[in-house]
């Protein structure tokens, strides 16, 4: 291998780590708004649970 292959070698995989860092960052952002939903879901069920609960109560008595 010459310099000149060394260095188009050196500047694609420059290129796919960069690639990389995108698709790593988008995960990343995609994973955080998973996790929002996640905790934003768990937070309705927990209500809809205590409401039940509460109506609950109220046809027992």
């Amino acid at each position: 291998m010459d310099v000149n292959e060394l260095e188009r070698e050196w500047s694609e995989l420059t290129e796919e780590f960069r690639s990389l860092e995108e698709a790593n960052q988008s995960y990343l952002d995609l994973h955080e708004r998973l996790e929002e939903m996640q905790e934003k879901c768990t937070k309705q069920i927990q209500h809809q649970r205590y409401r039940m609960q509460q109506i609950s109560k109220i046809l027992k008595q």
